[in-house]
């Protein structure tokens, strides 16, 4: 036995000096020098003890003025970016793109049909870098082609009756759609467009959820809008539970968030708290907050630095902030103010680490610095009422939202110069 010890003991060892040689020459090769001083001299033993320090702890802060290139946020696959202890390589790679900073914005369209308001649910990206929205006030899926500028539609079949709020890739690639009056739940294929479903809890039960987030666990999670429960969708087996909402009411939670802690987050409807549900034990409570009415946000997004920003849509004229590590919530007063029929509906990061929030009733689109804790109005001429659905970020860094009640998608270049990486484009980060 103590052979046996020494033998593992010694192969270890070489192993870790390997291992250690290895990240020295990384560390050399990859770093870029930003500033130096006697005391940080790269050659001294000191220096190289704090070098494989902080290396060895994932920290990837400059050291002395040395800057170490690190991408391993865009080395994750989609699930791995979803991970609470991967968050600091995500975040990384998000400010990185941001401080490539912006140009200038432009605003276009894309020519599309359907009927009803809204049309379609909020869009979703799929692998192939197209946009779907699943059913609403019309009967067919909307794909946009952000490469060709183009729309279609794909027929439902007609057995698949009610509307849906919108639609969450999951792992396995497919898109399920979140049943707002529907009796079943969409499975879309949008390789194969393969069209199936499974039965939606609550049946004949109106405005059930607003929207889905998709969880580390591979399990998609929808807030409760009227619905008295949680709807949990399991991919793996196309199986669905629910977990009781914790309080009773009508549009109690639009949609929501997955943070960096690994927690879901649901945006306040007519709720006076944000609700916290924890995926690893399905565990579900509540943060109270000090806005009162209804309808006042409609989502929340992600920002580089990790706090949920709620979009505001009716009651109230601020942009929720909520840091998911401390449970403090503060607001942002939305240059603008808000519409008593709807300001925005919905936001997305972009990569020049701005968000962007929707317009619906009559509002240009508004723009929160996350950085500056600050608002402002980028103006267009935005006719109409009931106009577009939330914003989705595609691959080539424009915004796409869908039409409620107008007949064209809105597509909104931020000017970023910057751009993620598919690993955490299509992650529920920003994809939800």
């Amino acid at each position: 036995m103590i052979t046996i010890t020494k033998i593992l003991i010694s192969y270890l060892s070489r192993i870790f000096i390997k291992i250690f040689t290895i990240t020295l020459l990384f560390a050399f090769y990859n770093c870029k020098k930003v500033d130096s001083f006697n005391v940080c001299d790269p050659t001294s033993e000191e220096f190289l003890r704090t070098l494989f320090f902080k290396l060895g702890i994932g920290d990837n802060t400059s050291h002395c003025g040395y800057a170490i290139n690190q991408d391993k946020g865009c080395k994750l696959n989609r699930k791995e970016v979803m991970q609470p202890e991967n968050w600091k390589f995500v975040q990384a790679e998000l400010t990185k793109q941001a401080s490539l900073g912006s140009r200038a914005t432009s605003v276009s369209t894309i020519s599309t049909s359907g009927v009803g308001n809204p049309k379609w649910g909020a869009l979703s990206l799929a692998l192939n870098g197209k946009l779907y929205g699943m059913p609403s006030g019309s009967s067919t899926i909307l794909e946009i082609d952000p490469n060709s500028g183009t729309s279609r539609e794909i027929p439902v079949p007609g057995s698949i009756t009610g509307t849906h709020a919108s639609g969450v890739l999951a792992l396995n690639g497919k898109i399920y759609s979140i049943p707002f009056n529907s009796d079943f739940i969409i499975v879309f294929d949008p390789l194969t467009e393969s069209i199936e479903s499974i039965a939606s809890p609550f049946l004949s039960e109106d405005k059930k959820w607003f929207g889905g987030i998709l969880a580390p666990n591979g399990k998609i999670y929808a807030p409760p809008g009227d619905a008295s429960g949680i709807l949990v969708i399991d991919p793996s087996n196309n199986t669905t539970y629910t977990i009781a909402s914790p309080t009773t009411g009508t549009f109690k939670w639009i949609s929501g968030s997955l943070a960096p802690n690994g927690k879901i987050y649901g945006a306040p409807g007519s709720q006076d708290s944000i609700l916290m549900i924890d995926p690893s034990n399905d565990v579900v409570s509540t943060l109270a907050i000090t806005k009162t009415g209804i309808l006042k946000w409609s989502g929340l997004n992600l920002g580089i630095d990790g706090k949920l920003y709620g979009t505001p849509l009716i009651s109230n004229s601020d942009v929720l902030v909520l840091d998911p590590f401390t449970n403090n919530v503060n607001y942002i007063t939305a240059a603008g103010g808000t519409s008593a029929s709807g300001a925005w509906f919905g936001a997305s990061l972009a990569p020049n680490g701005f968000i962007y929030h929707t317009p619906y009733y009559n509002q240009p689109i508004l723009q929160i610095d996350t950085s500056s804790q600050s608002s402002s109005l980028i103006n267009q001429p935005f006719a109409g009422n009931d106009k577009w659905t939330a914003f989705r970020l595609a691959r080539n860094g424009r915004l796409y939202a869908g039409p409620a009640s107008l007949v064209d998608t809105l597509v909104f270049d931020p000017g970023s110069n910057g751009a993620f990486c598919d690993s955490i484009l299509f992650s529920s980060y920003l994809n939800n």
